[in-house]
């Protein structure tokens, strides 16, 4: 995947390419795990409370 790296024309242009980058990202992190065997690790009782204490 290339992206380029030049200033983007517009507003709606530059929101398009940070899309594009982010969906990138999240293919990328998916194959990752896919390939590792590790899942995304899950929200357990243990971290849930920290972050609720964030939130407030």
């Amino acid at each position: 995947l290339a992206i380029r790296l030049q200033e983007p024309a517009t507003l709606t242009e530059a929101r398009r390419l940070v899309s594009k980058v982010m969906r990138a990202e999240e293919n990328f992190q998916q194959r990752r795990q896919t390939r590792t065997g590790n899942p995304k690790p899950e929200k357990t009782e243990a971290t849930q409370p920290m972050e609720d204490l964030i939130r407030e």
